[in-house]
């Protein structure tokens, strides 16, 4: 399905969405493979919405279903249990929702664990998501910390897309350094839960003596900045502090320490966790499975005696050598547009304030996250030979941007100019053919393939 957002509008969480894609995502499979699965937390930013079914709705695939109602939040929400509100308030610990996330999870697993099927638990937590708040015992953590002073932090990039320009009218300042830097540190003070919850999970398998049985993935939603290019903080640029993300996993044939250098995406996630279960993968989904990689990487990195035994790929699968990066842009952080056109007056939400401890009374800010016309598409292609992101806006003017990462690994040369004509209509003809690809097949042939 076409979707463009995450909002009900944009076809993320709608009725169409629901009676066609979600029908046929990935845990449907696994049930219907005798899986018992389970999700809980964060779902879609319009889950429960009445106009989308409330919290009556429940994706199938799920034995289990414990979905939060709306966007990421800590504290004063509701969530669907089984298809039935159940409301939490702001009393910590036993409504702090990433607490409340990981007790139903253990929950869902002490009861299903001797029925003699697998389990697949789905745990999504809203930490590091805004509002960034950490349990009361981690939040005088990392007082001193500040966002990565790289290169990037505040710099003004010639050529570069419009909406960077927003700074010279709103400037990034000691004020603004200041916001971001509490961002920052409120962001790692929150995660110091999720350790606390792999732990709790890795523990619980061990005490089940499950743990040489069982994958762990882990992995993000989505990149962040703060400070860079002067953005004070947010996530919808192309940017690899917005792109790219953790992929990890740990389980049976994945050696410890082992790495691998292939360029993967989310739906490759998804058909890695049916290739793991034994599961077959449909031949519509756009992923494919990088325990491929993993096991043959794990492999050759093993001596003969732990080979003995093992069941290890002895190659590696075609190497992948570009993803496809997609964003419709959306209004400003106040409700409307940031910057509607090139030219135009540019609005501003204004952020400068939290209320909850670490605190922060600076002055207002201006923080332009995103623009209506902040929409592009662009390959992220890697090579022996070559590293590089080629995008294009869908703007007044038509922007493209080329950054060489070999050359400048901090993003801060945009030399599309440089390039020469018939290499950049290569590049948009791969483009065109990966938005319109459909299947493993189809899209993998044009991610291994060389430009």
């Amino acid at each position: 399905m076409h979707v463009t957002g995450n909002s009900i509008e944009a076809n993320c969480s709608s009725i169409s969405w629901q009676q066609n894609s979600e029908k046929n995502a990935f845990p449907t499979f696994l049930q219907s493979s005798g899986y018992i699965t389970s999700f809980a937390g964060k779902y879609l930013n319009d889950y429960g919405a009445p106009a989308v079914g409330g919290v009556a709705h429940v994706p199938r695939g799920y034995t289990n279903w414990q979905g939060l109602v709306g966007n990421s939040i800590y504290y004063d929400y509701t969530i669907s249990n089984n298809g039935v509100a159940e409301h939490h308030g702001n009393v910590y610990p036993q409504d702090y929702l990433p607490l409340v996330i990981l007790n139903k999870t253990l929950s869902f697993i002490d009861e299903n664990a001797n029925k003699g099927a697998p389990l697949f638990t789905y745990v999504s937590l809203p930490s590091c998501h805004g509002p960034h708040e950490a349990e009361p015992k981690y939040q005088t953590l990392f007082p001193d910390a500040k966002a990565p002073r790289t290169p990037a932090f505040n710099a003004t990039v010639p050529n570069a897309h419009w909406l960077q320009a927003v700074k010279a009218v709103y400037p990034y300042d000691d004020n603004s350094a200041a916001f971001s830097d509490l961002v920052f540190r409120r962001r790692i003070q929150t995660l110091q839960t999720v350790d606390d919850i792999i732990e709790a999970l890795v523990d619980k398998f061990t005490s089940l003596q499950q743990i040489d049985n069982t994958y762990f993935f882990y992995s993000a939603d989505n990149g962040y900045h703060t400070g860079h290019f002067g953005f004070i903080y947010d996530k919808r640029q192309p940017w690899e502090t917005d792109t790219h993300l953790p992929f990890i996993v740990r389980g049976p044939g994945v050696k410890k320490g082992t790495s691998i250098d292939a360029m993967t995406s989310m739906p490759d996630l998804a058909a890695t966790i049916l290739d793991v279960a034994g599961v077959a993968i449909p031949s519509e989904f756009d992923g494919t499975s990088v325990m491929p990689y993993l096991s043959a990487a794990s492999a050759s990195e093993s001596t003969d005696e732990e080979k003995e035994g093992e069941d290890v790929a002895t190659a590696a699968a075609a190497p992948r050598l570009m993803v496809l990066i997609e964003y419709t842009g959306e209004g400003g952080s106040d409700g409307g547009p940031c910057a509607p056109t090139l030219g135009q007056p540019i609005f501003c939400g204004r952020d400068g304030n939290y209320t909850l401890p670490p605190f922060f009374y600076g002055n207002p800010l201006c923080v332009c996250q995103d623009a209506t016309n902040n929409t592009y598409t662009c390959l992220r292609y890697k090579s022996s030979q070559e590293n590089y992101r080629y995008c294009k806006f869908v703007d007044d003017i038509g922007r493209r941007e080329y950054v060489d990462y070999i050359a400048d690994p901090y993003e801060l040369k945009n030399i599309e100019a440089s390039i020469p004509q018939a290499r950049k209509d290569a590049m948009d003809a791969r483009i065109a053919a990966l938005r319109n690809c459909a299947g493993s097949k189809d899209c993998d042939s044009l991610l291994t393939a060389t430009i």
